[in-house]
């Protein structure tokens, strides 16, 4: 991530399209310093804003990323698999709210990976068992299966089985609702804990945001 200026960035209706979260865009930085702001000169490669002001969920979605990333990523920090990761989600705004919410749920488990914070969901961390798991361990970060974790499930995070790999459930409002509950809950407590009070309420304005409207819009 850079920090700079460009120049006429707001002066020309050209300019102001160009200059739009999420584009992508081919640019060059430069400073006669190297700890100075520096300038831009950026060429856009692709626009993602029709597919994104088309869907007050992927509306939501992208905000939420969008104070994520700025709030956990350092300036001048690699970010490659992030760029990656979210390129690929980006190329998927075309799919219905319903796939791509499934999509944006696993970018906010690949980030939380990606900063040292994972959620292993590979086998039961009570038994070893890589079948039927149902439950994540708040504490551990880790699956529990369905035998282990039954009689502790009002102490456990719901694991949606489209989380799993190699999974083809069906997506229902639920899932999609305990995959925002799973996410968030790591995402509170590991990307938000030294945050600024205003910072924290921006990444979770945008999830609640997210959370009402599949509350009322995506179909069960």
């Amino acid at each position: 991530l850079y920090s700079g200026f460009v120049r006429g960035a707001t002066s020309l209706q050209k300019n102001r399209v160009i200059y739009q979260n999420f584009n992508l865009v081919d640019f060059e930085w430069s400073s006669k310093v190297e700890d100075n702001l520096g300038f831009f000169k950026i060429e856009l490669q692709k626009s993602f804003l029709a597919d994104i002001i088309s869907s007050r969920v992927k509306l939501s979605s992208l905000g939420a990323i969008s104070h994520l990333i700025e709030q956990n990523v350092l300036e001048r920090e690699p970010v490659e698999e992030i760029f990656s990761g979210l390129l690929k989600l980006l190329q998927k705004l075309n799919l219905e709210d319903e796939i791509f919410l499934k999509q944006y749920i696993q970018f906010e488990i690949d980030l939380l990976q990606i900063l040292g914070y994972g959620i292993d969901l590979s086998q039961c961390a009570a038994t070893g068992a890589t079948e039927n798991l149902h439950f994540v361990s708040p504490k551990s970060a880790r699956a529990v299966c369905l035998e282990a974790g039954e009689k502790y499930r009002d102490k456990l995070l719901i694991l949606p089985q489209f989380l799993l790999p190699d999974s083809d459930s069906q997506i229902s409002k639920n899932d999609l609702l305990d995959g925002l509950k799973l996410t968030g809950f790591f995402i509170e407590r590991h990307l938000t804990t030294n945050q600024k009070i205003e910072a924290k309420a921006e990444i979770f304005s945008s999830r609640n945001q997210l959370i009402n409207l599949v509350l009322r819009s995506v179909s069960s």
